[in-house]
């Protein structure tokens, strides 16, 4: 491959391994090519043309990462739905105001997720303060509460009873849901599958491989529906 082509390339792996979705005119810009020299080098490599090339290594980045983790299964039921349903509904709330806990348990993926929804200007706050949900010129959008082993605490009722009150998306991420008195109004549980035979608890870090899958499933369909936009 030639300077510029290895130049091309590096610059797109560096783009999907920090999750940043980058099109054919964004990848040309950040090259200073143009756009055909792209779409050249992609046929060069055999794909039909920059999206397929874009996908296959977004692809295999995402499940290199997952099996570089652990071999183990991410979640109870399909994975492949488990990701998808998340990141529609992401989409479907990427212009409202979403609210994350975690009950100041699991502080470290309380701050990961809103950090991660603000890369793709998502509004995400975190806090478990339950007038947060309670402000009134904010459209509700998506509550996540993140819990290992769900408690059915006082500051965690309120909250969740205001998200009920004020139609929030529910979405809870667990390992299980043994005793939770508002199962009846989550809209989504994600359950994370333990290992008992694992020596070290792997909670947070296989929600975090699968939250990446699910960034990576929302980038491929933001970026579909923009590439069909340009192609219109």
């Amino acid at each position: 491959m030639t300077e510029i082509e290895n130049l091309i390339m590096d610059t797109m792996l560096r783009n999907i391994t920090q999750n940043k979705n980058v099109s054919l005119k964004e990848l040309a810009k950040q090259c200073h090519v143009a756009d055909s020299t792209i779409v050249k080098l992609s046929k060069k490599l055999g794909y039909s043309g920059y999206i397929e090339m874009y996908y296959h290594y977004l692809n295999n980045n995402n499940i290199k990462t997952s099996k570089d983790v652990f071999n183990e299964n991410l979640v109870v039921g399909d994975l492949n739905e488990a990701v998808q349903d998340f990141a529609s509904i992401i989409l479907e709330h990427a212009k409202d105001k979403n609210v994350i806990s975690d009950g100041a348990k699991y502080p470290l993926l309380g701050l990961y997720l809103p950090r991660k929804l603000r890369l793709f200007d998502i509004f995400a706050a975190y806090s478990y303060d339950y007038e947060l949900l309670d402000v009134m010129h904010f459209k509700p959008g998506m509550y996540i509460l993140i819990q290992k082993r769900i408690s059915n605490d006082m500051a965690l009722s309120e909250m969740l009873k205001i998200a009920i009150k004020k139609d929030y998306h529910i979405i809870l991420i667990t390992c299980g849901m043994d005793d939770f008195a508002y199962s009846d109004f989550v809209d989504m549980t994600i359950q994370i599958q333990e290992d008992a035979s694992c020596p070290i608890d792997l909670w947070e870090p296989k929600v975090m491989v699968f939250l990446e899958k699910v960034f990576a499933e929302y980038s491929r369909i933001v970026y579909l529906g923009d590439n069909m936009n340009e192609r219109n």
